[in-house]
């Protein structure tokens, strides 16, 4: 669990970061844009991320394979660059540490373990997911019996009152048309109930 401060209420938690071969894709995938458009720099929205790789991309810059592209010494909003830590290990000329700590978004350890491109590719887990997070913060998700399924809990919600799309089960928001005449409509799929 999060560790916070008695005064100003902020997290206090540190967090460990590992290298994995789903942020050594997204890095792949930066660095052949980079090649196409042969210029070091490129929005995060060119990348053709899928979301997990969007999600984790910054990542990539505690283990400084990536850096944030400044214009006149501004930051540019999801503007990153390639490093040449980043680009040599891609080439497979330079080892980083396997994880990195982090404490209000800087990196204040590194562990010793140090891996290569093809070390990282071959280690599993692809991302890190909830058990490696639980793990990390001694937190216990509970199993079988204990937990409810994802059908139970939409009926669940359903039985408050709460109406969801036929076709892709997202909940129904209310909305008027130009007549305000009341319907429901589905924000996904924008299936209509009257």
């Amino acid at each position: 669990m999060s560790e916070h401060c008695e005064t100003c209420g902020s997290v206090t938690s540190k967090y460990w970061h590992k290298l994995t071969p789903g942020l050594v894709q997204a890095l792949v995938k930066a660095y052949m844009r980079v090649c196409e458009k042969g210029e070091n720099v490129v929005h995060k929205n060119e990348l053709e991320l899928d979301h997990s790789e969007y999600g984790n991309f910054q990542k990539l810059r505690f283990h400084a394979l990536i850096a944030r592209y400044k214009r006149d010494g501004i930051a540019q909003r999801s503007t990153w660059l390639i490093t040449k830590r980043g680009a040599r290990f891609l080439k497979g000329d330079y080892e980083v540490p396997a994880r990195v700590q982090t404490f209000r978004n800087a990196v204040v350890a590194h562990s010793d373990i140090m891996v290569d491109l093809t070390r990282v590719m071959k280690s599993d887990p692809y991302w890190e997911g909830y058990e490696d997070f639980a793990h990390k913060h001694n937190i216990e998700f509970p199993d079988g019996e204990d937990t409810q399924d994802v059908q139970t809990i939409k009926t669940v919600k359903k039985k408050k009152g709460k109406e969801y799309c036929p076709s892709c089960e997202e909940q129904l928001k209310i909305t008027y048309d130009e007549k305000f005449n009341k319907f429901l409509v589905c924000p996904r799929c924008g299936h209509r109930k009257v």
